[in-house]
């Protein structure tokens, strides 16, 4: 998005740490660049790209009246989550990569303790599955949203689940967190995640 959470980063853990942001959407790109220059953080490197599960082009749906809600063209079971469906989008082209692509092109390495933080409105299991050597780094840890009810929508629930089993260990649901409960669980537990939030 506009650079909320990587600026906070980069000012809490400094220059010693190495920084990257992705942003496909151009208005929401160039004000992520704005706040990294405003901040004085010239060392956080942006990219104008789409995160996916494969390389190509694609539409992406704007909300005008919501910058942060911006989705792959054609999601439309998005609707099942946010409840916009009076929302007219605006399209715009945008270049889809995968993550273990850009790692690659980019010659990006994960040589210390890495975390991903994702927010990409429902599209989370086609990031996972471009990102997988990445992810299964041991020095990977991922913070996104997990939304079970569209996933199971439109047949990616069971894929995304297997995805993430094979690629971590151990996982906290902040939903949970936030009555106290900071506990680490097995990653054979994240079925049991849907039920117990009552995401489905």
């Amino acid at each position: 998005n506009v650079g909320t959470s990587i600026v906070y980063f980069r000012d809490r853990l400094g220059e010693e740490s190495k920084f990257y942001a992705v942003e496909p959407v151009t208005d929401n790109f160039n004000l992520l660049n704005a706040n990294c220059a405003i901040n004085g953080f010239s060392d956080i490197r942006t990219f104008k790209l789409v995160i996916s599960d494969k390389e190509g082009e694609a539409q992406i749906d704007i909300n005008p009246n919501n910058m942060g809600n911006c989705k792959i063209a054609g999601s439309d079971d998005m609707k099942l989550v946010q409840c916009e469906s009076d929302v007219t989008y605006v399209g715009e082209s945008v270049k889809l990569i995968t993550l273990d692509s850009l790692f690659c092109k980019e010659q990006i390495t994960i040589d210390s303790p890495v975390l991903f933080w994702i927010d990409v409105e429902g599209h989370e299991p086609e990031v996972f599955r471009g990102g997988m050597d990445s992810f299964r780094n041991p020095d990977s840890a991922v913070f996104c949203e997990f939304n079970p009810r569209l996933y199971k929508h439109n047949g990616r629930y069971d894929g995304f689940l297997q995805d993430i089993k094979s690629c971590f260990g151990r996982f906290i649901c902040f939903e949970q967190a936030e009555s106290g409960n900071y506990d680490f669980r097995d990653i054979s537990e994240i079925d049991k995640v849907a039920d117990e939030n009552e995401m489905n």
